[in-house]
C-alpha cells in the first residue's frame, strides 16, 4: 500500500505568533521614538523595514495570521496588538474584522485608539480613507476622534475624505472630538481656519480651549499663545495632583502643549524664566529646548544639579549649543566611581551622558555670549532652512520635531511633515523638498 503523505499546513503556526509578536514590538519602537534624542531616521527606517517584513509574513499567513493576531490582542489589549490586528483588518477590507478589533479596543480606548491611528497611517490609503471618512461623519465619538487624528497623521493623502467634517466635529458636544479636530486644522492644512475657533480660546473645557490655540498660534498668535499659555499653567496644576495612569496622561498632554508653545513665545518676554520655573523640570526643559533661547542656558545648567534631571539637561544644552559633552570632555567618565550615572529617571534618558556640572559651567562662562541672540538656535546656530532640512535628515528624533515644526511655521511653502508618521514615508517627503542637500543620503538608505 502506497504512502500517503499528510497534507502540509498552510502556515506554520509557532512561526507565524514570531511575526505578529516582534511585529507588535517594532511598531513600538517606531512610535515611541518619537521625541527620541538617540534615535534618528536611519534607525526609524531600520524599525520599518522589519516592522513591514514581519506584517508581510502575517498577510502570506491568510486566516492564520489574523487569528493569531486578533487572539493576541484579545489577550493583551495593548496599542501594539491594535496596530497589528487593524493592520491585517484594513489590508483585508474586511469589515467584520475590522469590528472585531473595534469591540476589543472599546472596552478601554485609552490603551487602544493610538494602534489603531497609527494602522490606519501606515496602510496603502486606498484601504484607509473610506473608513476615514466613514467614522469622521459618523456618531461614535471614539471612532471620531480615531478618523481625525489619522487623518492628520497622514497629512495631504487624507483632505478630500475628511474636509467636509471637520467643521461639524468643531460644533460636537464631545470634547475630545474638539480637540481632535483642532489637531487637524493645526497641521496648517486648512487655511484660513474655521472663525469657531477664536470663540474656543474662552471655552470652558481646557483641552478645547488648549488645541484651539494651538491650531490658531498661525494665525492669531497673539491671542493664541495667551490662551495656551494659560492652559499650560493650569494643565501643569493639573499634572501636578493626578496619580497613575491619570498623572501619565496629564504630563503627556502638557509635554505637548509646552513643545507647541515654545517657539511663538516672545524672545526675552520677562516671564518665561518664571514659567519654566514653574513647570514640572522635564516639561521645563523641553519648553526652554523648543523656545531655543540661549538666555535660557544657566536655568538648564541648573537643572544638572539633580541626578534624576541631569542627563536629560545636559542634553537639551547640547541640543542648543552644539557642544558634544563626551568629545568635548564636559561628561562623567563612563567607569568614574559615582553612582549617579546608573540613575536614570525617564526612559530618554537611557544613553546618554551624566554632565561634569563643574566644566560646563566653566565652558559657559568662557563661550556662552558667542551663541547667536535674538533667534532660535539649534545645535550652536541660528536656526534656517537649510539647517532644519539637514536635521530632518540626519538628526535624532527630538530635534527633527523641532525642525519640522520650524520649516511648517517660517518656511513656507515647505509642508508640515510629522515625525511619526512612517518613516519610509518621511524619506520619501525630504527628497521632494526644494534646494534640499539630503537626497542622495536619504535616497541610499531608502
Amino acid at each position: 500500500m502506497p504512502y500517503i503523505c499528510p497534507p502540509l499546513p498552510s502556515a506554520i503556526r509557532p512561526l507565524v505568533m514570531r511575526h505578529a509578536s516582534d511585529a507588535g514590538f517594532y511598531w513600538a519602537q517606531h512610535d515611541q521614538s518619537v521625541h527620541s534624542p538617540k534615535v534618528g531616521l536611519e534607525r526609524l527606517l531600520h524599525f520599518g523595514r522589519v516592522l513591514d517584513a514581519h506584517l508581510d509574513g502575517l498577510l502570506v499567513a491568510g486566516d492564520e495570521g489574523w487569528q493569531i493576531a486578533i487572539e493576541e490582542l484579545e489577550r493583551w489589549r495593548s496599542s501594539r496588538e491594535v496596530f497589528v490586528a487593524a493592520y491585517l483588518a484594513l489590508r483585508s477590507d474586511n469589515g467584520d474584522r475590522l469590528r472585531a478589533v473595534w469591540d476589543v479596543i472599546k472596552l478601554s480606548p485609552e490603551r487602544g485608539l493610538r494602534g489603531l491611528i497609527s494602522a490606519l497611517a501606515w496602510v496603502p490609503a486606498k484601504h484607509s480613507l473610506p473608513w476615514i471618512e466613514h467614522w469622521a461623519r459618523g456618531n461614535q465619538p471614539a471612532l471620531q476622534v480615531t478618523a481625525l487624528r489619522a487623518a492628520a497623521l497622514m497629512g495631504a493623502a487624507a483632505d478630500a475624505a475628511i474636509s467636509t467634517a471637520v467643521e461639524p466635529a468643531l460644533r460636537q458636544e464631545d470634547s475630545s472630538v474638539r480637540a481632535a479636530a483642532c489637531r487637524l486644522i493645526g497641521t496648517g492644512r486648512f487655511s484660513p481656519p474655521p472663525a469657531a475657533l477664536e470663540d474656543w480660546l474662552n471655552h470652558a473645557d481646557l483641552c478645547t480651549r488648549a488645541e484651539a490655540a494651538i491650531a490658531l498660534l498661525p494665525h492669531k498668535p497673539e491671542a493664541a499663545v495667551n490662551s495656551l499659555w494659560k492652559a499650560v499653567g493650569e494643565q501643569a496644576g493639573l499634572a501636578a495632583e493626578a496619580e497613575g495612569w491619570d498623572k501619565q496622561q496629564a504630563e503627556r498632554r502638557l509635554a505637548r502643549w509646552v513643545r507647541l508653545l515654545g517657539p511663538y513665545l516672545p524672545y526675552s518676554h520677562p516671564a518665561i524664566p518664571q514659567l519654566v520655573s514653574r513647570l514640572p523640570v522635564r516639561q521645563g526643559l523641553q519648553l526652554a529646548l523648543y523656545h531655543a533661547d540661549p538666555a535660557l542656558l544657566p536655568w538648564i545648567i541648573d537643572q544638572m544639579e539633580s541626578p534624576d534631571t541631569a542627563r536629560y539637561a545636559g542634553w537639551v544644552w547640547y541640543a542648543l549649543t552644539g557642544v558634544h559633552l563626551e568629545r568635548y570632555g564636559l561628561a562623567v567618565p563612563p567607569d568614574a566611581d559615582d553612582e549617579r550615572i546608573t540613575l536614570a529617571d525617564s526612559d530618554l534618558d537611557a544613553g546618554l551622558p551624566l554632565p561634569h556640572l563643574p566644566s560646563i559651567r566653566a565652558w559657559q562662562s568662557m563661550h556662552g555670549s558667542a551663541l547667536p541672540a535674538g533667534s532660535p538656535v539649534l545645535l550652536g546656530q541660528a536656526l534656517n532652512t537649510d539647517l532644519a532640512i539637514s536635521t530632518l535628515a540626519l538628526a535624532p528624533q527630538a530635534l527633527r520635531t523641532i525642525a519640522s515644526q520650524w520649516l511648517a511655521r517660517e518656511a513656507a511653502p515647505y509642508r508640515a511633515l510629522s515625525t511619526r508618521s512612517p518613516a519610509a514615508r518621511q524619506a520619501v517627503w525630504l527628497t521632494k523638498l526644494p534646494h534640499s542637500h539630503c537626497d542622495e543620503w536619504v535616497l541610499s538608505r531608502l
